[in-house]
C-alpha cells in the first residue's frame, strides 16, 4: 500500500546514523517527515480528508504545549530549546510537533483507540527521547528536581496527559482509525531502532529501560497472559 513506502524509507534513512553521526539532525528530520507522510497516506485510506484536519490539530496542540512548556516550565518542567537544530517554529524543532502527530497516531492505533494506553506508550517512548535528544542538542533541562536524564517526574505525567488528549481527539473525530492496526508498525519500528541508537551512543540505562518499556507495551497483546486464553485472544485479534 502507498503508505508503506515512506515508512520503509524512514527505516532505511536511519541506517547511516552510526557512520555519519554529525548528520543526525538531517536524518532525524527526514525520518520524521517520512513517518508523517506515511501517517497521512494511511489515515487518508481510513477517514479520507479528515486525517488532514486531525494532523493539523495534533500538530498545533503539540507545538502549543511545547511553546508553553519551554517558556514557562509548565507542564513538562524547566527546559529550553536554545541552540536546537533548524528548522524550528518559534524555537521548537519541527520534528517535535510532527512526532506529536505521527508517532502518537501510531501509538493510538497500537492501543486500539484507548487513550490511557496511548499515554503509556508515549511515556515509554519519551524514556528514550529524554536521553537521546538532549545529547544531540535538541533541548536542555534546567529543572531542579530531575528524575531521569534531567527530566522531572512531571514531564512524564505531562507526556501521558498530552498523549491521552491527542488519542482522545483521534478517537472522537476519527473513530475508524483504531479499527485497523496496520500503522502500529511505525511505533514498533521505533521501539526497535530507538534503543539500538541509544546503545550505540553508550546511553545504556536509557537503551535498556526504553527498550523494555516500548517493546513490552508494543507486544503485550501477543504475550500468553493468563495462560492459553491470552494467546487465543491475540490470535483472534490478528
Amino acid at each position: 500500500q502507498p503508505w508503506m513506502l515512506p515508512l520503509a524509507l524512514a527505516v532505511l534513512v536511519r541506517i547511516p546514523v552510526p557512520l555519519w553521526p554529525e548528520g543526525f539532525p538531517l536524518i532525524s528530520l527526514v525520518q520524521m517527515l517520512l513517518i508523517s507522510l506515511a501517517a497521512l497516506l494511511w489515515g487518508w485510506g481510513r477517514v479520507g480528508g479528515r486525517i488532514v484536519l486531525l494532523a493539523v490539530l495534533a500538530f498545533a496542540l503539540g507545538l502549543g504545549v511545547e511553546l508553553l512548556g519551554s517558556q514557562t516550565g509548565f507542564p513538562f518542567g524547566l527546559y529550553s530549546y536554545q541552540g536546537a537544530p533548524q528548522p524550528t517554529i518559534g524555537g521548537v524543532p519541527l520534528i517535535v510537533p510532527l512526532g506529536w502527530f505521527a508517532l502518537v497516531l501510531s501509538a493510538h492505533v497500537l492501543a486500539g483507540g484507548r487513550p490511557w494506553r496511548t499515554g503509556l506508550l508515549v511515556v515509554a517512548w519519551d524514556l528514550g527521547l529524554e536521553a537521546l535528544m538532549p545529547a544531540q542538542g535538541y533541548w536542555a533541562w534546567q529543572d531542579p528536581n530531575p528524575l531521569w536524564y534531567g527530566a522531572p517526574i512531571q514531564n512524564y505525567l505531562a507526556w501521558f496527559a498530552v498523549g491521552y488528549a491527542i488519542s482522545w481527539m483521534y478517537r472522537r473525530l476519527g473513530p475508524r482509525l483504531h479499527q485497523d492496526g496496520a500503522f502500529a508498525w511505525a511505533y514498533r519500528l521505533e521501539a526497535l531502532f530507538l534503543p539500538v541508537g541509544l546503545a550505540l551512543l553508550g546511553l545504556w540505562p536509557a537503551a535498556l529501560l526504553c527498550g523494555l518499556a516500548m517493546n513490552g507495551l508494543a507486544w503485550l497483546e501477543y504475550l500468553p497472559l493468563g495462560g492459553c486464553g491470552g494467546l487465543k485472544r491475540s490470535r483472534g485479534q490478528t
